[in-house]
């Protein structure tokens, strides 16, 4: 007997978008994530995805717009604050990018150790940045 997984349209959309991504496809990843948002507008994996595209692509502000709206569907999405988090950083918006960090503490899941590790170091620097400019 065969096991068959029921996948749903949005989520096929959301497969092919983050194959277009691994291939560098970026306007076909953009494409599938906007049809399975079409499907599912409360899908906030393909919001996050649109966002990681828009990122890989220089777009930021757009990118963060698309993790905004996965983080309205779902404001416990550590990957999504992580990722938030980086761009303002690659931004200089060090205070915003700090906050995201520590969101993404908040609600990383164990699988994610090595990076909670990592962040911890970040949030240090900057932390120490800030204390440099005061000076």
């Amino acid at each position: 007997m065969k096991l068959k997984i029921m996948v749903s349209d949005a989520e096929k959309f959301v497969i092919k978008g983050i194959a277009r991504n691994r291939d560098k496809k970026y306007s076909e990843a953009i494409e599938s994530f906007d049809k399975a948002i079409d499907l599912d507008p409360e899908f906030a994996l393909a919001m996050y995805n649109k966002g990681i595209v828009l990122d890989s692509i220089e777009k930021y502000e757009e990118a963060l717009r698309w993790l905004d709206k996965a983080l309205e569907v779902n404001s416990e999405y550590a990957e999504a604050w992580y990722n938030k988090g980086a761009i303002l950083l690659e931004l200089e918006k060090y205070e915003d990018a700090l906050k995201c960090f520590k969101i993404f503490l908040d609600n990383a899941p164990p699988y994610l150790s090595s990076l909670v590790d990592r962040i911890k170091e970040v949030i240090n620097e900057i932390e120490n940045l800030k204390e440099y400019k005061k000076r």
